[in-house]
């Protein structure tokens, strides 16, 4: 483990450790345990598994970001006073979305934004793999 990768966990498991569910699903806190119960290096993996999810979520950020603003540009040169009122007019309506369980509403709250991340998280899966191959070759 490098220093940074140190310091990364360090500030990972910090958040952990402030941090409360509450409330709890019982059904999903129950089959958690169980899990963990049946697999020895069960935390280690979920660590592993979160920290990389949120450093594919910040990179997908960051590329969001960085698309963003190239488009910002484009669309504003391209859109009038009566494009965008049309555009307005012309909006579909937007479907309902259901309302999820407690356990589906924090794991929302955590991927918030994350539609881009499908692409950087494969992209940093791919690297991670690579990495971890080097590693453990």
């Amino acid at each position: 483990m490098t220093l940074e990768e140190r310091d990364q966990l360090q500030n990972f498991l910090r958040q952990l450790l402030q941090s409360r569910a509450a409330p709890k699903d019982v059904a999903a806190e129950t089959l958690i345990k169980q899990a963990c119960s049946q697999q020895a290096d069960a935390l280690y993996l979920l660590v592993q598994r979160a920290m990389a999810s949120e450093l594919a979520l910040q990179l997908a950020v960051a590329k969001n970001a960085e698309l963003q603003a190239k488009l910002d540009p484009l669309v504003a040169a391209s859109n009038t006073t009566a494009n965008q009122s049309e555009a307005s007019i012309h909006r579909p309506p937007q479907p309902a979305i259901a309302t999820p369980s407690l356990w589906g509403s924090a794991l929302m709250g955590a991927v918030t934004g994350t539609a881009v991340g499908v692409v950087a998280g494969s992209i940093l899966f791919e690297g991670i793999q690579d990495l971890v191959d080097d590693d453990w070759a």
